[in-house]
């Protein structure tokens, strides 16, 4: 009985942090990982454009030029880094269809039409991903009563109780993600995204949504402004914006789909 009871303690000591450390390594955003190696524009609220192939790490993101550039101050730079913490900071992510490869092109094409046609395993990741944030706060309450259990049959986990119960939450923090029921429903539908630029007016783009996180609302195949902005020139694009200021507005229709509904509302 001693020995049994020094494994389990063992065990939930040791375990919870093990498990923290995996689920932080690969905790990168859901929407931001899309673009992940793509060659990508990020505008700043500030107005500064950065462009170039976007790496993503759980810490932040790195865009790498396609070639040195020369700074102001008479130094070249070959990339640019946004910390995790510095993504207020961002407006928009632009994933410009021009500047794509043939490579990248197909491997685009391809997550874009999984959106439609997700294989069987992704969707029964993604609902069993829901029902664990639905059932996040269950899932604590019976995890602390259990703990509370053991906790008179070991002094040892009774000390390191307050520990092992935080780890748990967090671990269970990892294993879940921002679950939006609204936004849930409208993956794979075209909808128009509501980008306030600076607090008082706002833009809006028609697209498919392909992801949503906590943070970041993601947007296929919409109409945006080209990189160089010269002539009001509009290109196919894909876009993640922040939820701070960004927001599904409104599911949209097809246009050829409301020609009829206008037709019939004029008579």
């Amino acid at each position: 009985m001693l020995e049994s009871t020094f494994i389990l303690t063992a065990v939930l000591i040791l375990l919870p942090p093990i498990i923290a450390v995996v689920l932080k390594r690969s905790a990168v955003d859901r929407c931001l990982k899309d673009f992940h190696r793509f060659h990508a524009t990020m505008e700043l609220k500030d107005g500064r454009k950065v462009w170039g192939t976007l790496n993503v790490a759980t810490t932040g993101l790195e865009f790498n030029y396609r070639s040195p550039h020369l700074d102001s101050q008479g130094h070249t730079e070959t990339s640019f880094i946004l910390y995790e913490n510095e993504y207020p900071q961002a407006q928009a992510f632009i994933r410009y269809h021009s500047q794509l490869t043939p490579e990248d092109r197909r491997g685009r094409d391809l997550a874009f039409n999984r959106v439609y046609r997700t294989p069987f395993w992704q969707r029964t990741k993604r609902t069993l991903r829901n029902y664990l944030n639905t059932l996040k706060d269950a899932i604590v309450k019976i995890f602390d009563f259990s703990l509370g259990q053991m906790k008179a049959r070991s002094q040892v986990l009774a000390t390191q109780s307050a520990q092992i119960s935080a780890l748990g939450k967090e671990v269970i923090g990892y294993a879940g993600s921002s679950y939006d029921p609204i936004l849930e429903r409208l993956i794979g539908c075209r909808v128009v995204l509501e980008i306030t630029r600076d607090g008082k007016t706002y833009d809006e783009y028609v697209g498919v949504l392909k992801e949503y996180s906590a943070t970041f609302v993601e947007v296929l195949d919409i109409q945006y402004p080209a990189l160089n902005g010269v002539g009001g020139l509009i290109e196919k694009a894909d876009i993640i914006a922040p939820r701070a200021h960004s927001f599904i507005r409104h599911r949209a229709g097809e246009a050829e789909a409301l020609v009829p509904e206008l037709e019939a509302a004029d008579r």
